[in-house]
């Protein structure tokens, strides 16, 4: 796993765009055989990818692309073991996916929050463990780690113990508290991010020696399949302990110098990078992300649709403001033609093995890529993420384009064409157009944020339509952060004699605006 490394998540320059204006797009299922398009991104990103075998240190990898719930594409090239010369296996071969074990432990802590093992991810971990202090608050203002700070980075911990994995190999988790109850907070509690290893793994032994039902405690192998791992389908390719089936379907790993590398026990750090899987399954998990997020709900998996888009939030930028961080996403902003898309990303390296996978929500549309070494260039490996996701957006926003069914207007859609002032701030402007395929349009000058298409839902009374801005793409102060609907109601009003279009108003957002 990378060690010191203060510039961690600093990798995408070119991600700059902090606010992007999103056209919404409806996911439907592409047509077969697959679109020229797709089919020319897909070369594309093989190519680049390729460009990164080394036949020495870094032989083969697999990649593996989904959308919609369906795997796309998922291949293998180069070598996977230089013993025998033999191809990459997408459905067989496994890999160390490091930090990308993160995500699952991160997703655990959502799962007791929701089944109420965890009151709010917000609490203090001192009130369910009181035997743990915190690093010293040289602050005094009286703040205390809590579970969100450690998903997040921003708990003020160091990457790692000094000693690192060997020094935790006979450690207990309370000499892991005694140790970090010496350690002084070195930015305030909460705020800015700083990649620590050790706050996850932290947070994996808490999940499970202390948050756990006490008929369960101990064992995160088991808590994560129980509630994550086999509830999703992802068994036997994934998996947290180092088991025969897992060592028997490694792909080996090689370092710099082409030499075979064993297979490293992280210890008491295992939390925060231990797990294995293929690509192809760890590209079919963001897709169950996506698909709770956009309001489909998984049958056995104890997690809800609202906690599923928390769970995407950014939480803080980092100081150069190329990355959000999230729990514990590392989320950048893709420019488009239509605005932009956020990526929600993990990268890893492990002894070995380099993982990299992300995925964008409001596309359905996720990947997973991984190498049998390590990138020599670390930056130059996570300019490569950002390469892979740009050539996938752009060709799936193509296709989907083209593919997109009528939105409903409603009858008299030109009714609601027009320009509305907001009654509690006559200065705010709110208008609503009508497009060149007859899509009605909401935008605004400063209330209302990116602009959105709306969708009519009935005759009912009031009329009521659907507002398509996707909160989780607002990346800035915005109050849309704060909804937990991807399809926010827009209700209007008219005239007592039904002629005339009078206002409409955002449901819990915004008040009456007034058409003038």
């Amino acid at each position: 796993m990378p060690r010191n490394i203060p510039l961690l998540f600093s990798i995408l320059p070119s991600a700059l765009a902090l606010c992007p204006s999103y056209q919404y797009l409806r996911t439907v299922p592409l047509p077969s055989p697959l679109p020229a398009t797709i089919l020319e991104a897909l070369s594309n990103v093989n190519t680049s990818l390729s460009s990164f075998l080394d036949p020495v240190s870094q032989p083969g990898f697999v990649a593996s692309v989904f959308y919609l719930g369906e795997e796309v594409s998922s291949w293998g090239v180069g070598v996977a073991d230089k013993t025998n010369g033999r191809a990459p296996i997408p459905s067989k071969d496994l890999f160390r996916i490091a930090s990308n074990t993160k995500l699952f432990v991160c997703l655990l802590a959502e799962v007791f929050a929701e089944i109420g093992l965890i009151k709010s991810l917000d609490d203090p971990v001192s009130l369910y463990v009181p035997t743990f202090a915190g690093p010293i608050n040289t602050f005094n203002d009286g703040a205390e780690v809590t579970f969100k700070m450690l998903m997040s980075h921003t708990a003020s911990l160091p990457d790692s113990l000094v000693g690192g994995d060997d020094w935790t190999s006979n450690m207990t988790t309370q000499s892991i508290f005694d140790a970090i109850a010496s350690l002084p907070v070195t930015v305030p509690l909460g705020t800015l991010p700083s990649y620590s290893n050790l706050g996850i793994a932290l947070l994996g032994h808490i999940l499970a020696e202390y948050v756990a039902d006490e008929s369960e405690r101990g064992d995160v192998d088991f808590l994560l399949n129980k509630y994550i791992l086999s509830p999703l389908g992802l068994t036997p390719n994934t998996g947290y302990n180092l088991t025969s089936y897992c060592i028997s379907n490694l792909i080996p790993a090689y370092n710099g110098n082409g030499d075979l590398l064993p297979l490293e026990s992280l210890h008491w750090d295992a939390p925060c990078g231990t797990m294995w899987s293929t690509m192809p399954n760890l590209a079919n998990f963001h897709q169950a992300t996506s698909k709770l997020a956009s309001g489909t709900p998984i049958p056995g998996f104890r997690l809800s649709s609202a906690r599923a888009r928390s769970w995407l939030q950014p939480v803080s930028l980092t100081p150069d403001n190329s990355i959000f961080i999230g729990l514990p996403w590392e989320n950048f902003v893709l420019p488009s033609s239509d605005g932009g898309f956020i990526v929600r990303t993990k990268s890893g390296t492990l002894n070995g093995y380099s993982t990299k996978s992300g995925f964008v929500s409001e596309l359905r549309l996720s990947f997973a890529f991984s190498f049998n070494g390590n990138f020599k260039d670390w930056y130059a490996g996570n300019s490569l993420l950002e390469t892979v996701a740009s050539e996938l957006v752009a060709a799936f926003t193509e296709v989907l384009k083209g593919l997109q069914p009528p939105r409903a207007t409603g009858p008299q859609a030109a009714d609601y064409v027009g320009v509305y002032k907001q009654a509690v701030n006559s200065l705010n402007l709110a208008n609503i157009t009508m497009d060149s395929s007859g899509q009605l349009v909401l935008s605004s000058d400063v209330a209302l944020g990116p602009p959105a298409v709306l969708e009519y839902v009935g005759a009912v009374a009031p009329e009521v339509f659907r507002m398509y801005q996707d909160p989780t793409l607002v990346t800035c102060e915005h109050p849309a952060m704060a909804d937990t609907a991807w399809a926010m109601p827009v209700v209007f009003t008219r005239s007592a004699d039904k002629q005339q279009v009078q206002s409409f108003a955002i449901v819990n957002w915004g008040g009456q605006w007034i058409k003038q």
